[in-house]
This record gives structure tokens, C-alpha cells and sequence, in this order.
């Protein structure tokens, strides 16, 4: 069982107006059900660190397997939910936001040339672009 304090982090915003915000937590790995009987049975470890007991309440063995168990389901749902949702957000994605990604990358290309361009002329550079005239 190893242990240890990480951090989970978000960015919110771009540029100079970008803020990130954090907090630790307690992350616990198990690499064997043999070590998870164990830590459940003798106590090793603090069960406020797996964030199964949401209560002070005590947990038996048993019930701290069970919900060990249930935190090992959701882990996998989600892991299998990770990979299907960026499809079902670009299923959902219409031509607006494919149209917001061209200006974003023509203004980013043009950057990068070192010849800027605002994004009231690059949105009308990519509809010329895309226009059938």
C-alpha cells in the first residue's frame, strides 16, 4: 500500500486573467487485494485517507471492504464514462463551435507568423474561406 499527498488542480481563465486554484489530498494505491483485506482488517490505515466514511462513525472490516469495493465500481465506471464523453461532446458539437475552432486556429497560425490578426477580421477571413463565391 503506498500513500502520499497530491493535488488536484484547475485553471480558469486565459491569459493574464488565468487563475489556479488547488487543494492536497490523501491519495492510497493498493497493488493487491491481499493488501486491502489487510489494511481494512488491521487498521493500517486511516479510513478518512480513502474517503469511504463521509461520517465519523467507525467502520467493521467488512463495511470498509464493501465500500472499498463500491469506490473500485465507480472508479471503473468512470474510467469507461472518460473515454466515451469527448465522443458524445463532439457528437454534440455543431458547426458553430467547428467554426469557432477555425477562427481560433487562424489567429493562432497567423501569430505564430508573427503577423496578428484581430478576431473580428479572422472571423471574416474564415467565412471568406469557407464561402461557395
Amino acid at each position: 500500500m503506498l500513500t502520499s499527498t497530491e493535488n488536484i488542480s484547475i485553471t480558469v481563465g486565459e491569459g493574464t486573467a488565468k487563475k489556479e486554484f488547488s487543494l492536497p489530498y490523501h491519495k492510497v494505491s493498493f497493488e493487491s487485494l491481499s493488501e486491502i483485506l489487510e489494511a481494512a482488517s488491521s487498521g493500517k490505515i486511516s479510513q478518512e485517507h480513502v474517503y469511504l466514511n463521509p461520517t465519523d462513525e467507525k467502520l467493521t472490516a467488512e463495511d470498509f471492504v464493501k465500500r472499498l469495493v463500491t469506490c473500485l465500481n465507480y472508479g471503473a465506471d468512470l474510467k469507461a464514462r472518460g473515454i466515451i464523453r469527448p465522443q458524445v461532446v463532439k457528437m454534440s458539437e455543431g458547426p458553430e463551435k467547428a467554426f469557432e475552432k477555425q477562427v481560433k486556429l487562424f489567429m493562432e497560425t497567423r501569430a505564430a507568423m508573427g503577423k496578428t490578426v484581430t478576431r473580428e477580421r479572422a472571423i471574416e477571413l474564415v467565412k471568406a474561406m469557407f464561402s461557395d463565391e
